[in-house]
């Protein structure tokens, strides 16, 4: 999902995050048909520039989380790690858990991100979305895609996370709580 419909969902689903007294719709599920309905979402694109997805997300992968805000959250943290990542790249999802929480990492063979924006996403309250930097295939975005996702995640009481260097990918990792 690209192009103006994407952005046009991002500022709708921000603009009712802000909204006061928005609520999440919290409830446990499994998330793997989502990541299999997302990666059937954005097949086009992946194919498009020859991009392998290593899905190792397994079925019964429960979380405890808003089911819209995860399956938009889990949309953006792809469309941008297909958005840079090279032709012919890799992407893996891998999932790890202990007894309340389940990370969920979108891990891609990319530009990777500068210091600066690693400090800015994982230390900010905010994301400074002023300033983009152009995917693989000069792919443009706004940056409201991973702001939406950071403020959806601190919604839903998870985190975000990345781990980058310049030139080496990323690993975009979101953790959600689960109930037992």
């Amino acid at each position: 999902m690209a192009g103006p419909a994407s952005l046009l969902e991002n500022l709708l689903s921000w603009g009712k995050s802000q909204m006061q007294g928005y609520k999440p719709v919290i409830e446990t599920f499994d998330i793997y048909p989502n990541v299999e309905e997302t990666l059937q979402l954005l097949s086009s694109a992946t194919r498009e520039k020859n991009i392998t997805i290593e899905n190792h997300i397994g079925p019964e992968t429960f979380i405890t989380a808003d089911v819209n805000m995860t399956n938009i959250v889990l949309r953006n943290l792809l469309h941008n790690a297909i958005k840079y990542t090279p032709y012919n790249g890799t992407i893996r999802l891998n999932t790890t858990s202990t007894h309340d929480r389940v990370a969920i990492s979108v891990v891609d063979s990319g530009k990777g991100c500068p210091p600066e924006v690693v400090r800015n996403i994982n230390h900010a309250d905010t994301i400074n979305t002023s300033e983009t930097t152009p995917g693989t295939a000069q792919e443009r975005g706004t940056g409201l895609g991973l702001l939406l996702a950071k403020t959806f995640m601190k919604q839903m009481g998870g985190d975000i996370k990345v781990a980058s260097e310049p030139g080496n990918g990323s690993m975009f990792t979101v953790t959600l709580p689960v109930k037992n």
